[in-house]
């Protein structure tokens, strides 16, 4: 596997996974009207934001921070959330799935998973999305507010479907 990582969940079954691009890549299609070096503070700083939400959520036993961008991965390791280096950016929807696995094979067995630009959402937001899964296992989605995307995926067992963001 050639992604660096840290493995021990310490036994934690509720696993927050945020999902952040590299701020160099983040909110592209703001480029037209917000320079470069202002883009990736924004992305930055929605990435703070979202990690603070995930340490304030009392149901989450453990944050994992999947990224290529070592600046937001050395953030979120002094929060002391895990950290999970892609290296290289291999596309969301490919480090969700690796994060995922890594997670899973190290015991995780309900995963909420998070993009990193959510803006405004909260600790208790991802407590819902936790409480809301089926007690027999299962899968809870939270849309975008337009329905044109997905914002969060809650799955127990962590990996019963594959996301597709």
């Amino acid at each position: 596997m050639d992604c660096l990582v840290e493995w021990v969940i310490n036994n934690a079954v509720r696993v927050v996974l945020i999902a952040a691009k590299h701020t160099a890549l983040a909110k592209t299609r703001l480029a037209p009207v917000i320079p470069d070096a202002e883009r990736r503070m924004l992305a930055e700083a929605m990435f703070r934001d979202v990690l603070a939400a995930a340490l304030a959520s009392r149901k989450a036993e453990r944050i994992a921070v999947v990224s290529s961008d070592a600046s937001l991965l050395e953030i979120a390791a002094a929060s002391g959330a895990l950290k999970i280096d892609e290296v290289v950016p291999r596309g969301l929807n490919a480090a969700v799935r690796m994060a995922t696995s890594i997670l899973v094979e190290a015991g995780a067995t309900q995963l909420c998973t998070v993009l990193s630009d959510i803006p405004l959402v909260t600790g208790a937001d991802i407590d819902a999305v936790f409480s809301a899964i089926p007690g027999e296992g299962g899968v809870v989605l939270v849309p975008s507010r337009d329905f044109s995307g997905t914002n969060m995926i809650a799955r127990a067992p962590g990996d019963v479907i594959s996301t597709i963001f």
